[in-house]
């Protein structure tokens, strides 16, 4: 038989000493898990320093081979406290680093802020794509008059007065200023006296009527040109004389009309001294100063005013 031991006073160690395991078995203490209090994330509590643990002797170590293993001291109940308060210091700890490390992953990863498009240049508008407009419609003209066939140019050499008559000697071209041949073409001329008191249309003899015949051209190729010559004279008996004063004044108007099939042209002359004015008006012949030859003679073309 083993004698009893009998068992020595429990020392008060001044810190507590946990027991190391030894070289049996031996069942951990059940440890009932503790709430973990929820950490601040921005405070985390100071790690509690955990005091050192002296090994003892287990007390199993003490005992005779074949003994019974005897119940934990008293000082037990003293180091499952400490051990209760180390893992709940650790989790504490756990969870604070858990938190900081969580609160440095929020301030490392990126803030994406919300698309605002007014915060990102738009630069220029699109040019939008040009509109074709048509341009406006101009309004119809009016039918131009059919250009003149004949260029008909009169160029008075002289004029000459006697008791009787007063006659014009000149030079005449025709031009064919169609693009046709033309022929026969056949020249009708004649000069009167102006006077307010004869009709303008009798004067003028737009339609060619009373002119005496005076020439016949056979043709003209487009551009052709013929030249003639000739006078015309007025019986001073026929004038109807434009008083002034005491002198007694003629105005002839020379009568020219070009005709071919189809065609004609009449151009009204107007024949008088160059004047040395400068609005270019010519002046009268006089009758009263007996006869005479005016050598210096011009003409303007009264057709398109009337």
């Amino acid at each position: 038989m083993v004698s009893a031991t009998p068992t020595p006073e429990p020392t008060r160690a001044p810190r507590p000493a946990l027991a190391t395991p030894s070289a049996g078995p031996e069942r951990e203490p059940e440890v009932a898990p503790t709430p973990t209090p929820r950490a601040e994330p921005t405070r985390a509590p100071a790690p509690v320093a955990l005091p050192p643990l002296a090994e003892t002797p287990s007390p199993a170590a003490t005992l005779p081979a074949g003994s019974a293993p005897q119940p934990a001291p008293a000082s037990s109940g003293s180091a499952l406290w400490w051990l209760l308060a180390a893992l709940a210091a650790a989790a504490i700890t756990a969870a604070a680093i858990f938190a900081r490390r969580r609160a440095a992953a929020d301030e490392a990863e990126p803030v994406v802020e919300p698309y605002e498009p007014a915060d990102i240049p738009l630069g220029a508008p699109p040019t939008p794509s040009p509109v074709l407009t048509p341009p406006p419609a101009k309004p119809a003209a009016p039918n131009p008059a059919p250009a003149a066939p004949f260029d008909i140019a009169l160029q008075p050499v002289r004029l000459s007065v006697s008791l009787v008559n007063a006659t014009l000697h000149y030079e005449l071209t025709i031009s064919n200023r169609s693009g046709q041949p033309l022929g026969p073409v056949f020249v009708a001329a004649d000069m009167i006296g102006a006077h307010a008191s004869i009709p303008e249309d009798s004067q003028l003899a737009r339609d060619g009527s009373g002119l005496e015949l005076r020439y016949e051209i056979a043709g003209l190729a487009p551009g052709e040109t013929a030249r003639v010559k000739g006078d015309l004279r007025l019986p001073l008996a026929a004038v109807t004389p434009i008083r002034s004063g005491s002198a007694t004044l003629l105005v002839p108007l020379v009568r020219v009309r070009a005709e071919a099939p189809g065609l004609s042209e009449t151009r009204v002359l107007v024949v008088g001294e160059p004047s040395s004015l400068e609005n270019g008006r010519l002046r009268p012949f006089r009758l009263d100063a007996g006869p005479r030859i005016f050598g210096a003679v011009d003409q303007r073309d009264v057709s398109a005013a009337a």
